[in-house]
């Protein structure tokens, strides 16, 4: 038997959820924001930014696939 929830649990699972989406499209635009700073560094140095925005992007993905959501 499932348990309906209030309102109030709807509302708080829909601000939490509202949170997420958010702070996910604030990680992605900060990357970007990265990236576009590596320009002036050298090809070494780049490659290892490069490295770890692979990384986050991989993780967010998988966070956001966890999560019931899809990545594309």
């Amino acid at each position: 038997m499932s348990i309906e929830k209030t309102p109030f649990e709807i509302a708080e699972d829909n601000i939490r959820k509202f949170t997420e989406n958010a702070e996910l499209l604030l990680n992605l635009s900060d990357l970007t924001k990265l990236l576009e700073e590596t320009k002036h560094l050298s090809e070494e140095e780049q490659e290892g930014v490069h490295s770890i925005i692979n990384m986050a992007v991989k993780n967010l993905s998988e966070y956001l696939i966890k999560k019931g959501g899809r990545w594309n």
